[in-house]
C-alpha cells in the first residue's frame, strides 16, 4: 500500500476489501441499510436487531467473514512478496537516503505481514510501528498498525493509528474502516457507524471509478 495519489485512491486499495463489489452489495442490502439508520439513533440495539431478524445477523456475519478473509489474503500476499533489494553502494556513491528508507519501510511491512499471517500480532505491531516511523505520511502504514493493535485488544491505540491514516488522506477508505472498528471496540457506537458510512461512500466511489459499467446486482431475495 503506497502513498495515495492525489486524484484517486491508491491503486493497491482497489484490490482490498472495500473494493470488493460483493461487500458493497451486502452493505446496500435494504436490511443492512435500515439497520445502519437505526443504529445512528440507538447504537445499543444491534444485538437485539440480530436476535429479532436472523437474516440480518447472517448478513453482518458475511461481512465479518469477508473482512477476515481479505485481511488474511493481504497478509499472505505481503508475506510471499519478493524481498526488496537494497541498492548497492561504492566508495564514490552518496548513500541514497530516500531509497534506503523506502526499502527499510517495505521490509518492515513485509515482516509485519508475515507475523500477522501466523497470528503473531505482537510481532506485527513491532514491525508495523517501525514501518510507520519510517514512512509516517503513508496512510496504509497506520492502518496496518491499527488492525494489528485491534487483534491485540488495544483499541485505544488502534484508534489513534487509524485517525492518523484518516487525517493524512480522508479519501483512504480503509482508514475509516479501521477507525470504525476501533470505535466499536471502545463502545462508541454512533461514532463507529459514522466512520463505517464514510468508508463505504469512498469505497463505492472508487468502485465506480474502477468499473464504470458494472454488472447490475441480482435482486435481493427479501425486501
Amino acid at each position: 500500500m503506497g502513498a495515495v495519489d492525489k486524484g484517486k485512491l491508491d491503486s493497491k486499495v482497489a484490490d482490498d476489501l472495500l473494493m470488493d463489489t460483493s461487500v458493497v452489495q451486502l452493505m446496500e442490502n435494504p436490511k443492512v441499510a435500515s439497520a445502519i439508520t437505526r443504529l445512528k439513533d440507538d447504537p445499543g440495539s444491534f444485538a437485539q436487531m440480530c436476535a429479532d431478524d436472523p437474516e440480518l445477523g447472517d448478513l453482518f456475519s458475511q461481512l465479518k467473514e469477508k473482512m477476515d478473509k481479505t485481511e488474511g489474503d493481504r497478509a499472505a500476499a505481503e508475506k510471499d512478496a519478493p524481498p526488496v533489494r537494497k541498492p548497492s553502494l561504492t566508495d564514490d556513491d552518496a548513500p541514497p537516503l530516500q531509497d534506503a528508507t523506502a526499502a527499510s519501510s517495505e521490509q518492515a511491512r513485509a515482516e509485519g505481514g508475515a507475523c500477522f499471517a501466523r497470528e503473531d500480532y505482537a510481532g506485527a505491531v513491532r514491525h508495523y510501528e517501525r514501518c510507520a516511523a519510517l514512512t509516517p505520511r503513508d496512510p496504509p502504514a497506520w492502518t496496518n498498525l491499527a488492525v494489528s493493535l485491534l487483534r491485540l485488544g488495544q483499541a485505544a491505540a488502534a484508534l489513534e493509528a487509524a485517525q492518523k491514516a484518516v487525517a493524512l488522506e480522508p479519501r483512504f477508505a480503509k482508514g475509516w474502516l479501521r477507525q470504525g472498528e476501533a470505535q466499536a471496540e471502545l463502545g462508541k457506537g454512533a461514532d463507529a457507524i459514522a466512520s463505517f458510512e464514510a468508508g463505504l461512500l469512498r469505497a463505492e466511489g472508487s468502485a465506480r471509478l474502477s468499473n464504470p459499467n458494472p454488472t447490475p446486482s441480482l435482486p435481493h431475495a427479501r425486501p
